[in-house]
């Protein structure tokens, strides 16, 4: 167990500072990829904030093992942050890359942003949570995409979608933009399942052997 949880705080270590070390990139430098903006703009994309969530919850994480605590409601979070991340990794995937080339989806920042801690996010958390978690806590997930998309039509609606859909995802319209934003929330509610499903499979086994 102790050897454990040492690997978790390497790893919630490790996806802190690609976090940041990616954001510093885009902070200073916005030459390579699409979607990213010099300095605190960058903060408009989903992707940016979702990976930041994904980066404090683990840095939070981090604090309580270091504390010798062991926060409940940390589990809760980790999937909410899992699932947040995954969107973006699905989006990239399925949305994002087809649209723009998965060549500029998989460099400079966005090459962390959109696969590397996405990945590691929720691979944490199939292997490391300990604590089960109800289809009521997963309904938490979907607030992360909800309240984004939220933001991010009223905002179209006051400032216009020229310049400020920077998704594309109301190109084809309104109607069709919120039933993309719905779907959105759908696949993170999704993910939610998914990771915990191969999370209860994996404790089950572990406690057989």
């Amino acid at each position: 167990m102790k050897d454990e949880k040492k690997v978790r705080l390497i790893y919630n270590s490790i996806m802190v500072a690609f976090v940041l070390y990616a954001w510093l990139i885009m902070f200073f430098n916005t030459k390579e990829g699409m979607l990213t903006s010099k300095g605190f703009v960058n903060l408009k994309f989903y992707t940016t904030l979702s990976n930041i969530f994904a980066a404090v919850v683990a840095g939070v994480w981090i604090a309580d093992h270091v504390k010798k605590k062991d926060s409940p409601v940390l589990s809760l979070w980790k999937l909410m942050s899992a699932s947040a991340v995954g969107v973006t990794f699905m989006v990239v995937l399925g949305f994002l890359g087809p649209l723009y080339g998965f060549g500029t989806m998989y460099v400079g920042s966005n090459f962390f942003l959109h696969l590397v801690v996405p990945v590691m996010a929720m691979i944490e958390f199939v292997v490391f949570n300990e604590r089960k978690l109800t289809v009521k806590d997963n309904l938490f997930v979907i607030f992360p995409p909800l309240v984004y998309g939220t933001v991010y039509v009223i905002n179209t609606f006051i400032n216009g979608i020229a310049g400020n859909d920077i998704y594309g995802f109301l190109r084809w319209g309104y109607p069709i933009g919120l039933l993309i934003f719905v779907a959105i929330c759908f696949v993170a509610f999704l993910i939610g399942m998914v990771l915990r499903f191969l999370n209860a499979k994996l404790q089950a086994r572990g406690g057989e052997n």
